[in-house]
């Protein structure tokens, strides 16, 4: 038999997933000029239709609609939701200890190490075994200057989920900054974003969404740094027109969770 004659069976979900064909027609049929930083009719057609994404997918995670700013994917996501806490809490003479786990996705571990040529002190929890973070494990290394715990949900390679729950509330108890990559676990299972959160990473092609878009959750009134500078897009927090066409499928892809989780 003709290898080009077998039936394709595709197992890599975790890498990627296919669009869904309600998420793909909402997006085909977005055909108009569309910049909701525009002041005319379809700017703000445009302006609608984001805070409309935004409200949708602020509802399904039960937060609020200004505590999420989309990106170009989970890689700025992390990128975002680590460096734009120290940038903002660190004066440049005085830099800080980082506690995070020795199997974090690789766009969390470069990140990590880009912080750590910048003077930054980076404890590394080996996982062993279990093959995650354990609560118990955090509480011995936090210093005096410990400014920010990194962990992910759930890891994308291996499906282990941590005991977020805990690994917050200890956050939240010694007033430390958590991220959490959350990629791997949206349109997996419901789940709900604990309090010690002080922000969190996802991404759109995880979930049957279109790829090059994200989002970013920011705990209510965290300050914070943006990355780079040009316009007030996304509340002065990530400028640059946004990805809508992107944005509105990520919105659609979430609300299909509800029909499908």
């Amino acid at each position: 038999m003709n290898p080009k004659d077998f039936k394709k069976i595709y197992l890599d979900n975790n890498a990627t997933t296919s669009i869904d064909k309600e998420v793909l027609d909402q997006i085909i049929n977005l055909t108009l000029p569309l910049n909701p930083s525009s002041a005319h009719f379809y700017g703000k057609k445009a302006k609608e239709l984001l805070e409309d994404a935004r409200e949708k997918i602020a509802s399904y995670l039960k937060v609020k609609a200004t505590n999420l700013v989309f990106t170009s994917g989970g890689t700025e996501s992390s990128n975002l939701g680590i460096r734009s806490l120290l940038e903002n809490s660190s004066k440049p003479q005085e830099k800080g200890h980082i506690i995070a786990s020795d199997i974090d996705h690789s766009c969390v571990y470069q990140t990590l190490k880009h912080l750590e040529k910048k003077g930054f002190e980076i404890s590394y929890i080996k996982v062993g075994k279990y093959g995650a973070i354990k609560p118990d494990q955090i509480l011995p290394l936090i210093k005096e200057n410990t400014k920010l715990i990194v962990t992910s949900f759930v890891n994308a390679e291996t499906g282990i989920k941590v005991d977020l729950d805990k690994i917050a509330k200890i956050a939240e108890e010694k007033d430390i900054f958590l991220f959490v990559d959350a990629v791997a676990l949206l349109g997996k299972e419901e789940f709900v974003i604990s309090k010690g959160v002080t922000s969190m990473g996802f991404s759109s092609h995880k979930l049957h969404g279109p790829q090059g878009i994200g989002m970013c959750y920011f705990k209510e009134g965290t300050k914070m740094s943006p990355l780079f500078f040009g316009g007030p897009q996304e509340f002065e927090k990530r400028p640059g027109t946004q990805n809508l066409r992107g944005i509105v499928g990520f919105a659609k892809a979430v609300e299909l969770l509800n029909k499908y989780l």
